[in-house]
């Protein structure tokens, strides 16, 4: 029974199942037909829109195109009238020219015609004056043959006038002959002069050079003796005072003090400084530049032969580079500034350097003022080096040792040209002395 009575119920709902779902089918078709149209719509509007815009460039570009033709055909056009008007108007110049020509041609016709009136003028008074000479060329000649007859005979010493067969150039010779010798003759007692002078100058020479060596030799062996003399009496002090003190009582530093002594005075004998010079010019050292630096002169010796001067004595700045320490023998340069570049005998790495100047006490007014005061070293691998190096700033002192050694920056590679650069003296405005730079160092390893 219930369930009779729910059937239609169930067929009603069935009913209204189907009505909404042919709704549902309606309204699904009908959106896809609305969204179908809406598409084709929005199509049809995009191509509208791009037809436009390719319309609207292609008007554009016919709009430059034509442009860039008629400005093409306006440069053209112009240029074309420009040649035509220049044309034109060389066209009026010729005809100009044309119709000025005849005057031009007459104006030089006249011109021409008046210069060759000139010249006619001129050849005329030229005839005129030459007809009024009465006498001819062969005269004329003759006349001045004459005069330069009578003038050479005159000159000679002869007087009075030439006659016809006397020889003018025949005086002239055997005057000439008489009062001048021969080329020969002139040469060969030139060359007699010049032997007898070349023997004189050797002999004079000579007897200077015997005169110096003998002074430099006694120079020398006073200086041996001097420092003999001091050797031996530092040693004879050192043996007694050693003899006094084993005597009164054993000192055991004596040996030692007397080790000490020796020490020194090797030293002493090994050029003062007890290391070798590289730098020495005996040895193979040479100055190799001194850069802008100009050379003072105080006083120079000069020699002379027969009150001809034929040799000064001064000093060069290889002066450096050789023994001796008397006064005066240095380089003296102008100024407090300066630089000396030293080729050394061999390669070396360089340790050391000693400049040299003499005491106080051999200095005429007690003072120093000359001697340089800083300088700096330099090592170089060229002479045009533009990249030397520097081995360091020193200052030699006025009131120490007359030789002082100063120890470089250490370097590793071997260098054969040393620059000293002085950078200030001791107070003398116009010159400074250098006496002698000694450069110390070691050979590099060969291996």
């Amino acid at each position: 029974m219930a369930v009779e009575q729910l059937r239609p119920v169930k067929e009603d709902l069935l009913a209204l199942s189907d009505k909404k779902i042919e709704e549902i089918r309606y309204l699904v078709a009908r959106m896809t037909s609305e969204n179908q149209k809406q598409t084709e719509s929005s199509i049809e509007m995009k191509l509208k829109s791009l037809q436009f815009v390719l319309e609207e460039e292609l008007s554009q570009s016919l709009e430059n195109l034509a442009l860039t033709v008629k400005s093409d055909h306006s440069k053209n056009f112009e240029k074309l009238s420009s040649e035509i008007r220049s044309l034109q108007e060389h066209n009026s110049q010729l005809g100009e020219s044309a119709d000025d020509s005849p005057a031009i041609l007459d104006q030089e016709v006249k011109r021409l015609q008046k210069r060759l009136d000139a010249v006619a003028a001129v050849q005329d008074e030229f005839e005129r004056r030459a007809t009024l000479c009465c006498k001819t060329t062969a005269q004329l000649e003759a006349e001045a043959r004459e005069v330069v007859a009578n003038w050479m005979k005159s000159a000679v010493g002869g007087g009075g006038n030439a006659s016809e067969g006397d020889n003018p150039m025949a005086s002239l010779n055997e005057y000439l002959h008489s009062r001048f010798v021969s080329r020969e003759e002139m040469d060969h007692q030139v060359e007699a002069w010049v032997t007898t002078l070349n023997d004189e100058i050797y002999a004079r020479t000579s007897l200077l050079a015997d005169e110096f060596a003998v002074k430099s030799s006694r120079s020398a062996v006073d200086d041996m003796l001097r420092n003999s003399t001091v050797i031996s009496l530092l040693q004879n002090t050192v043996a007694s005072s050693m003899h006094l003190e084993s005597s009164s009582q054993s000192s055991p530093g004596s040996q030692e003090i007397l080790s000490a002594v020796q020490e020194a005075l090797k030293i002493y004998d090994a050029d003062r400084t007890g290391m070798f010079d590289f730098a020495l010019e005996s040895a193979g050292g040479t100055v190799a530049s001194t850069r802008c630096t100009e050379t003072y002169d105080l006083s120079r010796a000069v020699y002379t032969v027969f009150g001809l001067p034929i040799w000064w004595e001064h000093n060069r700045p290889h002066t450096i580079l050789q023994p001796g320490s008397h006064p005066g023998q240095c380089w003296a340069f102008k100024g407090s500034h300066g630089a000396v570049v030293v080729r050394l005998s061999s390669s070396i790495i360089p340790t050391a350097v000693s400049l040299e100047h003499i005491p106080k006490m051999m200095s005429p007014d007690g003072t120093i003022s000359s001697a340089l005061k800083t300088f700096s070293v330099l090592a170089l691998r060229r002479l045009d080096d533009e990249n030397p190096v520097s081995m360091g700033n020193f200052t030699y002192l006025d009131n120490s040792s007359p030789v002082q050694t100063f120890y470089l920056e250490k370097v590793t590679e071997p260098f054969k040209l040393v620059e000293l650069k002085v950078l200030s003296n001791h107070g003398n405005v116009f010159y400074t002395c250098l006496y002698r730079f000694r450069v110390h160092g070691n050979l590099p390893d060969k291996s």
